[in-house]
């Protein structure tokens, strides 16, 4: 550095003499400079107990705020008599993380931190700065034991240099005491003496005193002088001591005893005060609308009696106010914050809070009485527990968050409140909640946040987080601005198993623990029921030759119920059995085919349904929550394959029919049967869990809640490409969709009422397997050959085999695929319901192994897309190419899975049921059909009909309405308005059958060949036993019947003959009592729909 340069800087800092930086001390919004050097002066008045007699010349801070953390602030005073006697106040600042130093230029600074970097090495390798530090007083030789008191020892001790702080003394004596002092048998003395030089060390024989023998045992310790800021003391390399009770002395002095005080603690000591029987007593209330401490004393009747109360905060001991004086005729300190907001408080929240006392006489105020020291009272919010330990199956667990102390509201604020913002570390688990909100309100307000282990379905391992807790600056409850940072919980998740159970074809099963049987028998059974909380799901299987196959699943988690069957037409006809609104959570959706179906449950289980529209096969996952409680024919999930086959009610011993036998389902039992009453829009709630991430960086905070519980399922993005929501029929009256709304992305399914429950009592088969060859032909080498072929080399087979190693093996789904060719004799469905299987159990496999989600470089990236890529529906049935998990269809075929050909008009086959009125809504019906295209432009024409005469006759008005695919058999149409009033009275003759004519396009513009009715009748008036027209009648009009409005006659009186059907048209108001009746008179004569019987429409006049 030049000679120019040097005079530059030392120029500089003389400039400088006179200032300080500050840093730490807190920024208000928009300070201005005068805001700073005020709350400088406030500072040095209230912290560092400066008057205000120091004059600032002025005060500004410097640099942008960072991380809203307040900038430095430089200081000039006015002489350097001020700034010394700051300096000299630092004390003060102990534990506030406050720092004050002198303010020099930029390069002395930096020399500084050079030479101080330098001073901390040297000082580090000096054992006069580097030592350790013992403050026991019980080493003194004037500590005394008796014989059969507890002994100490040194003989658990590591070899370092040591320094005696006690007041009792910080040397090891020179003179050897007698055995038990020291507070040990064996006292230990040094036999020489100590080094006079500063800087000197000197190795003397230390000796252990054995009953009479001053120096029984002999060890060698090193002694060196030190000095530091004028005062001279010893250091100590020590070494542990040969045996116990041992150990070494330090100091001479005794401690005063209890009633005893001296300005050390030590003797000489006195009693000379007034005498303290209680410690002092912290509580907290309010006072002048803040949180106020009182520190409660007892004192003596004596007129020159003083007490001094000083208050503190810890756990790191801060003196915060104090001390105060008081007379013996006032018992009671108080601690209060009287700061506005951005000023400095006197105390913060986060800390315990205790006082400390003192007394004397007047006149002896350097004699004061030992300190009492009061309760400690943490004041702020307590946090329990501090960890947590949470299995994937565990219910949520509760932290509860107290305010130890009232929360208060000045002036104007009356309805404020503390907030209180919770942040997470990692996404392991989910919080129900992530802001709280203390209310006005007196100590001890206490909210709960639930936390739960989220169900991932990952093989993860256990995984560990921290829950952060946030106090943010509160604007208007002032006491609560100033709160120390508050410990994370420490949250600690295991890892529980999930698992998925299959049953395919006829039906082969694998269970949740991997174990296989056959399922070969007809009926309503019990796939899996969990013992720990309310879900099943049944499975309807039909006959299929001599074995059955599946045709139909229900499942039902908590309130919510749903149904899949296509038992009755072959049309899978999804519905929600139950009537209330479906949870958050409760998902029932279908692909853009129309032959796989999905059911989701807020608990993570779900339940699938894939059919090609002769048989269907059924996935089941069930989360972590019923690891160890599961039945049925799904097995015991439990990891052990063995035990599986148990039948209900735990039998041992039971054969395989015995197990099967025993889940088969009555109707009052089968959830096919289920009836939910009557329709509302309340549910058994899954409750809302949401990721509350922190703030990063200043970002802003980000928070996810969803209503899917605490379920976050891995899966392909390609799962849910082009997918349907098949929503709840009551959705539009509970306000969860405008009524009538037709949202592409979702399908409000018709109102089937009790329609879609049926007797279903098939004859029971012999469940035997028919033998090789197959009637056509197929011998059981030819169907080895053929599956093993198609399997191995289909698109997912050869990618899954390829990427996942020799341990995906294809044997079981091989086997699956033979059985299925000896019983349906059909190589087609076979295949595809085997690969379907074998694309499942790839997929479960690696979503769930993470080591398959890893990239080159060691990282989890996500659901390997190699996998992802082959998952197309049916391997796109040969007409198309797999492409990213969808099928691009060659030239001349559609649809999602490229099974139908283009131009291929939909052709209708009827409706399911006709209408009722009374006991559904009829807003909208389903078609039954085939070559459907799920796509906007699948439309609806309908054509009013008059079904007064035989046959019906159309109106001239048709309507067009969008369609919706409902499955690959089966559309929705909404009707223009439900066709039928039943609203009778006099001026309304209401309307008790109607309906309509449909055509369906798949263009909105070619429309079916054929029409297919759809008729709703009132059937109170009407009886109509099947879909055919021709079943439907009149009822015999009975009393009370509603078809007609009742004033003052009976109804049955008027139409006793079932031959001849009256029509009133006018009704008269008759005095009681009277016998008039009133004449008839024919207009016209009608015919009814099958109706052979006339109907005469009479118009009587009134009497």
């Amino acid at each position: 550095m030049s000679a120019r340069e040097i005079e530059s800087i030392d120029l500089e800092n003389r400039s400088r003499r006179n200032n300080l930086r500050i840093d730490g001390l807190k920024e208000s919004p928009g300070e201005s400079w005068d805001d700073c050097e005020k709350e400088v002066k406030k500072f040095f008045n209230n912290q560092l107990k400066i008057s205000k007699e120091v004059v600032v010349e002025r005060a500004h801070r410097i640099g942008q705020k960072k991380d809203n953390k307040p900038r430095t602030i430089v200081l000039k005073l006015l002489n350097f008599h001020d700034k010394n006697k700051i300096l000299n106040s630092l004390t003060h600042l102990k534990g506030t993380g406050i720092y004050i130093n002198e303010d020099f230029a930029q390069k002395t600074i930096e020399h500084r931190r050079k030479l101080w970097g330098e001073v901390k090495k040297l000082r580090n390798e000096d054992s006069c700065f580097n030592y350790k530090t013992i403050d026991d007083f019980q080493r003194s030789t004037a500590f005394k034991i008796a014989p059969y008191d507890p002994s100490a020892c040194d003989r658990p001790f590591s070899a370092d240099w040591y320094r005696f702080t006690s007041g009792a003394g910080g040397k090891i004596p020179t003179i050897n005491p007698p055995p038990y002092s020291c507070g040990v048998k064996y006292p230990v003395w040094l036999n020489g003496e100590e080094p006079s030089a500063v800087g000197e060390i000197k190795s003397i024989q230390a000796c252990v005193v054995v009953d009479e023998n001053p120096c029984a045992k002999k060890i060698n310790v090193k002694v060196k002088k030190c000095l530091q800021i004028n005062e001279e003391y010893f250091v100590y390399y020590l070494k542990a001591l040969p045996g116990c009770p041992m150990r070494y002395c330090a100091g001479t002095k005794k401690k005063c005893g209890p009633e005893e005080s001296s300005a050390t603690g030590f003797e000489p000591c006195s009693s000379s005060f007034p005498k303290i029987d209680k410690d002092p007593v912290v509580t907290v209330g309010v006072k002048d609308k803040r949180v106020s401490f009182s520190c409660k004393f007892n004192t003596v009747k004596e007129s020159n009696a003083r007490y001094e109360v000083t208050w503190f905060q810890g756990p790191v001991e801060k003196q915060i106010k104090g001390p105060e004086i008081f007379t013996n005729e006032q018992n009671e300190a108080f601690l209060q914050n009287t700061n506005k907001y951005g000023e400095n408080e006197t105390f913060c929240l986060g800390y315990n809070i205790y006082c400390k006392l003192r007394s004397y006489y007047v006149g002896n105020e350097n004699l004061k009485s030992r300190e009492r020291k009061s309760n400690e009272f943490f004041a702020g919010f307590q946090v329990n527990p501090k960890t947590l330990d949470l299995s994937e199956k565990d219910k949520p667990q509760k932290v509860s968050i107290t305010s130890t102390v009232p929360i208060v509201c000045g002036d104007g604020t009356e309805n404020c409140f503390v907030s209180i913002e919770l942040g997470q570390d990692n996404e392991d688990s989910f919080l129900n909640i992530c802001d709280l909100h203390f209310k006005p309100g007196q100590a001890g307000q206490t909210q709960e946040v639930e936390v739960v282990a989220k169900r991932d379905f990952v093989d993860d391992g256990n995984q560990r987080m921290f829950l952060k807790i946030f106090v943010p600056d509160q604007l208007d409850a002032l006491d609560w601005n100033c709160h120390k940072k508050i410990s994370d919980v420490e949250i600690k998740t295991s890892d529980v198993r999930t698992s998925r159970c299959h049953s395919s074809g006829d039906p082969h099963i694998t269970t949740f623990d991997r174990f296989y049987h056959d399922h070969y028998y007809v009926g309503d059974y019990v796939l899996v029921e969990s013992k720990s909380r309310k879900f099943r799901v049944h499975a309807r299987t039909f006959a299929w030759g001599s074995v059955a196959g599946n045709c139909g699943v229900a499942a039902q988690e908590g309130d919510d119920v749903i149904v899949i069957d296509m038992c009755r037409d072959n049309v899978p006809r999804a519905r929600f059995a139950s009537t209330v609104e479906p949870q958050h959570g409760t998902i029932l959706t279908r692909d853009n085919n129309g032959k796989y179906f999905m059911i989701k449950f807020p608990s993570g289980a779900y339940v699938k349904f894939d059919t090609d529209g002769f048989f269907a096969n059924i996935e089941i996952q069930v989360p972590s929550d019923d690891f160890q409680n599961t039945e049925g024919l799904c097995g015991t999930f439990d990891n052990n394959p063995n035990n599986d086959l148990k039948p209900k009610g735990g039998q041992e011993k039971a054969t395989y029919q015995d197990f099967q036998n025993s889940w088969k389902l009555t109707s009052a039992e089968s959830l096919f049967y289920f009836e939910g009453g009557p329709r509302k829009c309340t549910a058994t709630r899954a409750k809302t869990y949401c990721i509350c991430y922190e703030p990063l960086n200043g970002s802003q905070r980000k928070v996810e809640c969803n209503f899917e519980g605490y379920v976050d399922r891995p899966k392909y993005e390609s799962e849910n490409k082009g997918w349907k929501t098949l929503e709840f029929f009551g959705a539009e009256h509970c306000g969860r969709r405008k009524r009538r709304s037709m949202d592409d992305n979702v399908v409000i399914l018709p109102d089937d009422g009790n329609t879609g429950i049926y007797d279903y009592n098939p004859v029971q088969v012999s469940g035997r397997v028919p033998n090789f060859p197959t009637k056509s032909g197929i011998t059981e080498s030819i169907a080895k050959g053929v599956c093993k072929d198609k399997i191995r080399n289909s698109i997912i087979g050869r990618t899954c085999i390829d990427f996942i190693g020799p341990s995906f093996v294809t044997d079981s789904y091989e086997q699956q695929c033979v059985i299925d060719i000896q019983v349906t004799d059909n190589e087609v469905v076979s295949i595809e319901s085997a690969v379907n299987n074998l694309m499942r159990a790839c997929e479960e496999l690696t979503l769930r192994n993470l080591s398959f989600w890893m990239t080159a470089d060691g990282k989890v990236a996500g659901p390997p897309t190699k996998i992802a890529e082959s998952l197309c529906p049916n391997e796109c049935n040969g007409n198309g190419a797999c492409h990213n998990g969808t099928c691009v269809c060659y030239a001349g075929f559609i649809t999602g899975d490229c099974s139908m050909k283009e131009g291929q008009p939909p052709i209708l086959f009827g409706t399911p049921v006709f209408c009722d009125i009374r006991s559904q809504d009829c807003i909208r019906t389903r078609l039954i059909g085939k070559d459907f295209i799920d796509s906007s432009s699948l439309s609806c024409k309908m054509t009013e009909v008059k079904v007064s005469e035989v046959p019906y006759k159309k109106t001239i008005k048709a309507f067009i309405n969008k369609g919706q695919l409902l499955s690959f058999a089966e559309i929705s149409c909404l009707l223009p308005t439900v066709p039928v009033n039943i609203e009778y009275s006099s001026n309304k003759p209401g309307k008790p059958v109607g309906g309509y004519a449909i055509s369906v396009s798949n263009n909105n513009q070619n429309f079916s060949d054929n029409e297919t009715l759809f008729l709703v009748y009132d059937s109170k008036c009407m009886e109509c036993t099947n879909k055919d027209i021709k079943s439907c009648k009149w009822k015999k009009l009975t009393s009370g019947f509603s078809c007609f409005r009742e004033k003052r006659f009976n109804a049955a009186e008027w139409a006793t003959d079932t031959s001849c059907l009256l029509i009133l048209r006018r009704w008269c108001d008759l005095p009681v009592g009277s016998n008039s009746y009133p004449s008839y008179m024919v207009k016209s004569r009608i015919y009814m729909l099958l109706i052979k019987s006339h109907m005469d429409l009479l118009e009587p006049p009134c009497p």
